[in-house]
């Protein structure tokens, strides 16, 4: 059964769709429950939130667009990322947090795709290009484009002005997309991917 066929079962109360998924997808989420919470979080913990997001999975499964979603691997890893730092936020553990660049960055995308070569590389390059920023933009680019935090708060977390937040994330992807292009990568077409 593809993804398609499984959220079109799952949408039905169909438990074997549910099993397929935990069977299929559970590294993958706690990969991502890892990548996110590293040592500050229990095992126990981090299991909890895997069973979590398989939990919701089943509950929202009538709201999901099998018309957007090729795969439901970037779906489940977006509630693992959410339900990891809302973990964090409860035990405080998110302000001043954060992740070695190599955990960070994570790319993900609509629809997976289809070599993995091609994602290793994007992902390596876009490390290479995010290191050559200066700290600040940085963690400003980090707190607000993976953990998805308002500028408000990271404005807040690094000590600058909502202004400056702003300010850094639009140089640094300026940066960024000359970067890419002196590199070939298509700024327009990876730019869901890259940020």
């Amino acid at each position: 059964m593809n993804d398609r066929q499984l959220i079109s079962a799952l949408k039905r109360r169909q438990k074997h769709a549910l099993r397929q998924y935990i069977s299929k997808y559970h590294k993958s989420v706690a990969l991502t429950v890892e990548a996110v919470a590293g040592r500050i979080l229990s095992p126990q913990d981090k299991e909890e939130i895997v069973a979590d997001v398989f939990i919701t999975l089943w509950q929202s499964a009538e709201q999901i667009d099998d018309e957007t979603y090729l795969s439901i691997k970037p779906y489940l890893g977006r509630i693992a990322r959410n339900k990891t730092k809302n973990a964090l936020r409860k035990q405080g553990n998110l302000r001043n947090f954060t992740l070695p660049l190599e955990e960070a960055i994570l790319v993900s995308s609509r629809e997976e795709l289809s070599e993995d070569l091609i994602r290793k590389e994007l992902q390596n390059t876009l490390k290479k290009l995010i290191l050559s920023l200066s700290v600040e933009e940085q963690n400003c680019f980090i707190k607000y484009y993976y953990y998805q935090l308002p500028i408000r708060m990271i404005a807040e977390e690094c000590g600058l002005s909502e202004s400056t937040v702003k300010v850094k994330l639009f140089r640094g992807r300026k940066k960024l997309r000359k970067l890419l292009e002196e590199r070939g990568i298509s700024y327009e077409n990876y730019k869901d991917i890259l940020l």
